[in-house]
């Protein structure tokens, strides 16, 4: 599944996630509340990978102590992570098996550190190793082939999602 199509199935829940959960949005609750609901539909996706949230662990040994994920940031630093959504195979580390990882915030949620907190994280986990080398980065690489920050509105036309690779990121709606 390339980058594309991969971007075409998250929209496509996002618009079932705004199609048949808006009250969730009209009542305000908590951002894991709408993410649960984003997951169950991403699942229906990708059969054959494993939709998560809230993650943080990774059962290979040699990643981290006690197996906390951790990311290098574009900018060369490594931190601890609890990513809200993604799609892999579980204790895989591979291109194949590592495809979608989402970051999401509410746009009335204004935290501009958290917002740039979750870019950099989202950098690090699509960067590719070549890349983490370059900088002079030697621990885990997880290379998502994409990451996704959505943004939700209170609408699905209010909702903004941008696409990071490499710690690079371009707009789409």
């Amino acid at each position: 599944m390339n980058c594309n199509e991969i971007r075409e199935c998250v929209d496509s829940a996002i618009d079932l996630l705004y199609k048949t959960q808006q009250d969730l949005f009209d009542l305000d609750v908590n951002e894991v509340t709408i993410n649960s609901y984003l997951a169950e539909y991403l699942r229906g996706y990708f059969p054959e990978h494993k939709v998560d949230i809230e993650y943080n662990r990774e059962h290979v040994p040699r990643l981290s102590v006690h197996g906390t994920k951790k990311t290098i940031t574009p900018n060369g630093e490594e931190q601890n992570i609890k990513l809200d959504i993604i799609v892999h195979k579980r204790n895989h580390n591979t291109s194949n098996s590592n495809l979608l990882v989402i970051e999401c915030k509410k746009q009335w949620n204004t935290d501009t550190d958290e917002r740039n907190k979750d870019l950099q994280i989202l950098g690090g986990m699509t960067m590719a190793p070549e890349d983490a080398k370059e900088i002079g980065y030697n621990g885990p690489v997880f290379a998502y082939k994409i990451g996704l920050f959505i943004d939700y509105g209170r609408t699905r036309q209010e909702t903004v999602v941008k696409r990071i690779k490499n710690g690079t990121n371009e707009f789409y709606r």
